[in-house]
């Protein structure tokens, strides 16, 4: 009793009489952060506080704080700028904030009552932890201890590349005040062609900016939106379903991205300068658990150089009652260094969920891309021949076929053939509406299904071809690990019945742990 007593008036003396006890940093966190709290530490007339403290109503505190592992109850005013690390924030009713606020991974615990008039920046998952010594308080970061980071990449297995295993290695070098450079090395062996590949990239990083210099040669595919690269290799290797096509690439860039937001939504705008070397690529025959009747050709490209300016943005939301993701990025190829092509373009995807009636969720996924601005894509092809009237001086203004995608087959419209409509101008929405099955359809290891009701609609062409959107509908009954899908073309009739593997998917917001898929 007498131990809690003197705990309790230690706590309520007056703020001068409190022990001050010395604070630096270690590691590596923010690298924002990490400059702020070096100046801090070292900033005349900057208070620091490492004990509980609690601040009662009759009390006033005027100077700028730096609060270290402490838990602070407020029920005064503070006047001054407030930056708190790994520390407690307990601000009552009666408590008035007119100084700005930065709480560094720690518990910001304002009561609605509260006046706070100054500007907070809660960052309560910063990347810090604070140490107690004996009368010494550690700011440590706790983001990349490793100056050297070795990991492996997740292995693709494709109809041209076959087996590719593929590792990532990452230097930290010294930090200069708020930059944080590092270098970065990649390398692959794809296995059909006996061959590799890789890269290099030099990186500088400040607070939520980054620039990035960097070089590589490796296989590229621009039809990512239709599957990834992990569901895409298990497909290829159940039954030999490959719905991408390659090329080989050398490209250089440069790179600027800047993360606006960070929290339930993210957004990441970006601007890159690239040159970019393709060649076309043959598919093979790789091993497959069952074999395809025939393995569907690889899309030649048109061999040659595209020096184009690249921008996009992706922004990310999750939120209780939706999430979604949108992409959109945009590419003009100029006549610079030997290019020989000259085209504007652009692409968007969009990914949609939300819960629906009951327990269901509806789900919405769109990609389009095409020439910018719309319609000004010449028709002739690359290579080939040109008009007479063309000034041969400069590149024709066609969007080349390392660019193209398509639509056709599994992963987008189901009863037509693998990559039946190809073009540079992609129009695709696919819908999704699933209701979660009861209990009795439970199987061991695989779960309770999903009943989706399924819809799509699409179409990829040239300038001068059909632009006939084609529809599939149907169903699928989906386990964590198996589907059974049917689907039809209402326009004639032709249906598609298979069974397949499936790729688990995570639950979202609205649904219980381990989700209905």
């Amino acid at each position: 009793m007498r131990t809690i007593l003197l705990a309790l008036l230690v706590a309520a003396l007056p703020l001068p009489l409190i022990a001050q006890t010395s604070v630096v940093l270690r590691g590596r966190g923010d690298p924002t952060f990490d400059a702020r709290l070096r100046e801090l530490v070292r900033e005349p007339g900057r208070t620091w506080w490492t004990r509980d403290t609690l601040i009662a109503r009759s009390d006033t505190v005027r100077e700028p704080l730096l609060i270290v592992g402490a838990t602070v109850r407020l029920e005064g005013t503070l006047l001054g700028d407030v930056v708190a690390v790994g520390a407690d924030l307990f601000i009552r009713p009666s408590a008035r904030v007119q100084g700005a606020v930065l709480n560094v991974a720690g518990g910001w615990y304002a009561s609605d009552l509260a006046t706070v008039s100054g500007r907070l920046d809660n960052r309560p998952d910063a990347p810090y932890a604070v140490e107690h010594g004996d009368a010494v308080r550690i700011i440590r970061g706790t983001r990349e201890p490793r100056l050297l980071s070795l990991a492996p990449l997740v292995p693709g297995y494709d109809r041209v590349d076959a087996f590719s295993p593929a590792v990532r290695a990452r230097l930290l070098l010294p930090a200069g005040g708020r930059l944080e450079p590092s270098i970065e090395t990649w390398a692959g062996f794809h296995s059909a062609r006996g061959r590799l590949d890789g890269g290099a990239a030099a990186l500088l990083a400040r607070g939520k900016t980054s620039l990035a210099l960097g070089v590589e040669r490796t296989t590229l595919t621009n039809d990512g939106w239709i599957r990834g690269p992990i569901s895409n290799a298990i497909s290829y290797l159940w039954d030999g379903t490959d719905v991408r096509d390659y090329y080989q690439a050398r490209r250089s860039w440069v790179e600027l991205r800047h993360r606006l937001e960070q929290g339930a939504r993210m957004t990441t705008v970006w601007v890159r300068g690239q040159v970019e070397d393709a060649h076309s690529l043959n598919a093979g025959d790789p091993w497959t658990l069952f074999e395809p009747d025939s393995t569907r050709p690889n899309r030649p490209v048109d061999d040659g150089r595209i020096s184009s300016l690249l921008a996009g943005a992706t922004v990310s939301w999750r939120r209780p009652t939706f999430e979604t993701v949108l992409a959109g990025a945009t590419e003009y190829a100029v006549d610079a260094f030997d290019s020989d092509f000259i085209f504007r373009s652009y692409r968007l995807d969009l990914a949609w969920a939300m819960p629906a009636f009951r327990n269901h969720t509806l789900e919405i996924a769109a990609h389009a891309q095409g020439p910018l601005p719309f319609g000004s894509e010449h028709p002739w092809p690359v290579p080939g021949g040109q008009p007479a009237s063309c000034d041969c001086t400069t590149p024709p203004a066609t969007i080349p076929r390392q660019r193209w995608s398509h639509v056709g087959g599994s992963g987008t419209l189901h009863t037509f053939g693998d990559a039946a409509f190809q073009g540079s101008r992609v129009l695709f929405v696919e819908s999704r509406y699933g209701i979660p099955l009861g209990p009795s359809l439970r199987l061991p290891f695989l779960g309770a299904p999903t009943f989706e009701l399924l819809h799509a609609a699409g179409m990829a062409w040239t300038r001068d071809a059909s632009r006939h959107l084609e529809q599939n509908v149907g169903f699928r009954l989906r386990y964590n690990l198996l589907y059974l899908r049917f689907l039809s073309n209402p326009a004639n009739g032709d249906i598609k019945f298979n069974a397949g593997v499936a790729f688990p998917r995570r639950a979202y917001a609205w649904q219980p742990a381990g989700g209905f898929f």
